[in-house]
């Protein structure tokens, strides 16, 4: 016959297990520049409430990056080839789009 397991003390409902303040007097840890850094814009943001207002072509710094949902395989390739190129993003998408559109024959319904 095999030997059997000690017996545990069954625990004490009232005892607590954790030590420590409860839930409602935690407190995170006041954010500093040590945990997270301040964001700072990619860009700075011309116009009102936000809108970028094109005056011209903007220039190499002012390369307007794709957000949104585009597959993350084409938003990087976008972005290597603007910065290659030197020209923004939205003027290489503008362009391949004017060509698709130009060369892909209407659908029929």
């Amino acid at each position: 016959m095999p030997p059997s397991e000690p017996r545990r003390p069954a625990p004490d409902p009232g005892a607590r297990r954790r030590v420590g303040p409860p839930a409602a007097e935690r407190r995170r840890p006041d954010p500093t520049s040590t945990l997270a850094p301040a964001p700072s814009p990619l860009m700075p943001v011309d116009g009102p409430r936000g809108r970028r207002q094109h005056r011209g072509t903007p220039t190499r710094q002012e390369l307007v990056y794709l957000s949104g949902r585009v597959p993350r395989a084409l938003r990087d390739e976008l972005h290597i080839r603007a910065i290659e190129e030197g020209r923004p993003v939205v003027d290489l998408l503008r362009d391949a789009i004017r060509g698709y559109l130009d060369v892909t024959p209407p659908r029929e319904p």
